[in-house]
């Protein structure tokens, strides 16, 4: 039996792809150096720097007595690829799994790039693997997740004779995308969409096989190692159905999930009022409903596509093992069982898919009419406000004019009683002209008429007698009058300091007044305009001249 035989790290180059080995399925490869030249383009965004981790598990074979669960190690340093690998390759070893993680969805390759071509250059893999791994080392987006990646080659054996695992040597590759929860608690979508790279190498000269699991999902693993310590080496291309069905098992829950939010959506178009909520626990839609509907629907199309995706890799795998089928059968027809099995496999993962699509799919389209209906609603809503707005302004516009009717009845008011004023104070200039007139007269009899002045006959002339007493008259005038200067001038203060605090008043009242009148939907008609208001419409309507 002949086995691989590698040579030191040291003597190695860079990458080696093996193009030629194969020349029948390498001549499509024009350019030898392009593979080797894509990968160091694309090194810093696919290998880490400083993480360095390849797990290796090794399975033993089927016909020998071992234990099955076989060996793990785990390479952390480039130079010691070659020591652990060799290693392992004895005679009982028939399975090799190689995992390469990524500490989280979009960061690089926990691998360094020279450990990577260290790999790849033992197992002289298929330079189309850099199609698959151009598909790590970045953050998932719709533009990313909108791609991805397949090829296989199949290799018939020269060789004659009874053994039929000696007639055909393959190789696959393929991404297939899967949905599990993130368990976080940003974004609110509990789920994610994530993806795992498969590799698988069958060689019928080594009756070997070597897988290559990009960011396997812990359900993959488990059933990949499961399976290959359990079927026997014919029987590998069947992990491939398990590995499609491990990745369809999240759809239903995640279609579910986003069901059951188009639901809530549907109700709340369905059963709110046209005219907004009348009770408490109504529903309502506002614009945000649409926001989210739009985004709903741009994420269903998204999935749609997924959904198209891993049926057209599906679909590849199936055709790939009915190419395999075909190339075992004319030595050994009783191998026909296990590749229909395995065909019923991958159609059960596609009817699923199917499904997961169609239900995709008829949220879409109904949608479309929910969107319509939300809109329609929202533009019924907008036309009731506006006529309400209007018939608001209309009200606003009648008490103006109303207002502007009192301002000018009371202008009215107001000429009449200036009119009054102007004739009352021409009445008090005559009055008060004929008062002048008179009061030094009234002033002169008043005083002369008292008892304080007297004439005396003093020989046939008259004299002028002045009473001992009018002093009294004239302190009495005087304190009388300091007395009424002094009221008057108490009562002037006493009227300006009440006169200031009514401006006061009147100014902190006009600020609230204000403020009132600005946060309110319509104009109130002051209290001082209330009693006049009928009286207003009246002269507004020529009822009273």
């Amino acid at each position: 039996m002949r086995r691989h035989c590698y040579p030191a790290d040291g003597d190695r180059e860079a990458v080696v792809w093996h193009t030629e080995s194969q020349p029948t399925i390498r001549a499509f490869h024009l350019d030898p150096d392009a593979p080797a030249a894509r990968i160091s383009k694309e090194s810093d965004r696919l290998f880490s720097q400083q993480e360095c981790r390849l797990e290796v598990l090794s399975i033993g074979r089927s016909d020998q007595k071992t234990d099955r669960r076989g060996s793990r190690v785990i390479i952390e340093q480039s130079s010691k690829f070659t020591t652990s690998v060799n290693g392992a390759l004895d005679e009982d070893i028939a399975t090799r799994i190689f995992y390469i993680y990524q500490s989280y969805t979009w960061s690089p390759f926990q691998i360094s790039q020279e450990l990577f071509n260290n790999l790849i250059s033992h197992l002289n893999v298929s330079p189309s693997l850099l199609d698959i791994i151009q598909l790590f080392g970045e953050k998932p987006g719709p533009v990313e997740e909108s791609f991805t990646s397949y090829f296989d080659n199949l290799t018939l054996s020269p060789e004659k004779g009874p053994q039929v695992d000696r007639r055909c040597s393959y190789e696959i590759g393929y991404t297939v995308k899967y949905v599990e929860r993130h368990g976080r608690t940003f974004p609110t979508d509990p789920f994610s969409i994530r993806e795992t790279g498969i590799y698988h190498k069958w060689d019928s000269s080594t009756v070997e096989h070597n897988w290559i699991i990009f960011q396997a999902s812990k359900t993959t693993k488990a059933g990949v190692e499961r399976l290959c310590a359990q079927l026997p080496e014919l029987r590998h291309f069947q992990v491939h159905a398990a590995i499609l069905l491990a990745a369809s098992e999240q759809w239903r829950y995640y279609t579910n999930y986003l069901e059951k939010g188009f639901s809530k959506l549907i109700d709340r178009s369905f059963f709110t009022t046209v005219n907004g909520p009348i009770k408490d626990g109504d529903l309502n839609v506002d614009f945000s409903d649409i926001k989210n509907l739009q985004i709903l629907t741009d994420k269903l199309h998204q999935i749609s596509h997924l959904l198209i995706l891993n049926m057209n890799v599906g679909a590849q795998v199936q055709s790939f093992v009915k190419r395999v089928k075909s190339a075992w059968l004319p030595l050994d027809f009783s191998v026909i069982w296990l590749f229909d099995e395995c065909d019923a496999k991958i159609e059960e993962f596609l009817f699923s898919h199917r499904n997961h699509k169609g239900r995709i799919d008829s949220m879409i389209a109904r949608s479309k009419g929910i969107f319509g209906l939300i809109r329609t609603t929202l533009d019924f809503r907008a036309v009731n406000l506006s006529s309400d707005i209007n018939l608001k302004n209309k009200e606003i516009n009648e008490n103006v004019h109303d207002i502007t009717m009192q301002g000018v009845l009371e202008n009215s008011y107001m000429k009449r009683m200036v009119y009054q004023s102007t004739r009352d104070t021409r009445s008090m200039k005559i009055i008060a002209l004929i008062t002048a007139i008179f009061l030094p007269a009234t002033l002169v009899a008043t005083v002369f008429g008292s008892n304080f002045f007297g004439f005396e006959d003093n020989g046939g002339s008259a004299k002028l007698r002045v009473a001992s007493n009018f002093w009294i008259y004239v302190v009495a005038t005087a304190s009388l009058l300091c007395v009424t200067i002094s009221a008057w001038w108490w009562c002037l203060r006493v009227s300006r300091s009440r006169d200031n605090d009514e401006e006061s008043n009147d100014g902190r009242n006009g600020t609230a007044e204000q403020s009132a009148v600005e946060e309110s939907d319509c104009v109130t008609l002051p209290p001082r305009y209330s009693t006049n208001l009928q009286e207003t419409r009246q002269v507004r309507d020529g009822r009273v001249s």
